[in-house]
């Protein structure tokens, strides 16, 4: 568990762009995860253990999710900055659309042409790409946010989680997020979860 105030502070603080969450906001768990787009583990999580996470923990009132950029390149950085420009109730599924499509955009020979024609289907003109692209205000939140994760809360890889605050790095597999996760829940929301 984080003790230290600026740790935990740093976890608080929401995301100055608007927060990318999925779960009840009086969930007993919450979960913030710092991931890249381009990032192939982060890739895999959204593919292979969220769609089981939610069903047995968000969709059910447990956790709630914080989904923040920690881009690892520059084609990750754009990506986050273009998540950050679609309509705020389009967010979370473009991130997801993004993590699925991963193969196709991030290891073309133009990424950045890829994610503009991704992007279109999510509502952003060619226009409003181009000036998403060079908003510096949303370029200089992501940078701080980033240079917060890595400073206060000593993220160095993608994926990087925090569970109620306690730390878990790389993808993992569901059994390892239930072992963290049941401690924070009361014997009848544990009981519920064994029993599904």
């Amino acid at each position: 568990m984080l003790a230290a105030f600026p740790a935990r502070a740093a976890l608080d603080t929401p995301n100055p762009l608007g927060e990318l969450v999925l779960g009840d906001a009086d969930a007993p768990v919450t979960i913030v995860e710092y991931s890249s787009l381009t990032c192939p583990h982060c890739a895999a999580f959204h593919l292979d253990i969220l769609p089981e996470l939610k069903r047995k923990y968000i969709d059910t009132g447990l956790v709630k999710m914080h989904f923040r950029p920690f881009p690892l390149d520059a084609y990750a950085m754009s990506a986050a900055m273009l998540v950050h420009c679609v309509a705020e109730p389009r967010r979370v599924a473009f991130l997801d659309i993004l993590f699925h499509r991963q193969s196709v955009w991030a290891f073309s020979e133009r990424p950045v042409d890829a994610l503009q024609d991704i992007a279109q289907q999510a509502g952003l003109s060619k226009s409003d790409v181009r000036t998403c692209l060079e908003d510096r205000r949303i370029l200089e939140a992501i940078r701080d946010m980033q240079a917060t994760a890595h400073e206060t809360l000593g993220v160095r890889s993608t994926p990087t989680f925090f569970i109620n605050g306690e730390k878990l790095e790389s993808n993992q597999p569901l059994t390892r997020f239930d072992s963290m996760i049941l401690p924070h829940l009361s014997p009848e929301a544990r009981a519920e979860v064994e029993r599904r």
